[in-house]
């Protein structure tokens, strides 16, 4: 069974090619990961350098997309953003 994930969490490219964010959030998706064939994790992109201390997104199955950050704040951002999913 394939599962796929759509979250607002931003990612950051790591230097060695993979993914990281903070928090607890990568130990949450590596669990949950484990109990499909197949997961797919759809994140917003900072463009911005990564903050120290990221930890890696990884798991069993798990493919990360990234995709551009919608832009805005607060509720601008908001209105923008169903104009940006039907971007992608």
């Amino acid at each position: 069974m394939r599962l796929t994930v759509f979250t607002y969490k931003p990612c950051w490219s790591l230097p060695d090619g993979g993914f990281g964010t903070d928090g607890g959030f990568p130990l949450q998706m590596a669990s949950i990961a484990e109990l499909f064939d197949a997961t797919t994790l759809w994140m917003p992109r900072r463009r911005e350098d990564p903050p120290a201390g990221l930890a890696r997104l990884g798991g069993s199955g798990l493919e990360v997309v990234q995709v551009p950050e919608p832009p805005g704040r607060g509720a601008l951002r908001k209105i923008i953003l169903l104009a940006w999913l039907h971007r992608l």
